[in-house]
């Protein structure tokens, strides 16, 4: 059995290790779409919005 697709024998300080990993590539994703607004949803709201 997994869980997050983590093998159950591995240690909670490696389990806790790729989690926080993960996170951390997580908020580069989310720093990476913020840095380009035309990729977001608000704003793609906004235009359908003004053509209305």
């Amino acid at each position: 059995m997994q869980i997050w697709g983590v093998p159950l024998w591995m240690s909670l300080r490696e389990i806790r290790y790729l989690k926080e990993e993960q996170l951390a590539n997580i908020h580069q994703l989310r720093h990476a779409v913020q840095a380009k607004p035309e990729n977001t949803m608000p704003r793609l709201q906004r235009q359908s919005a003004g053509s209305q």
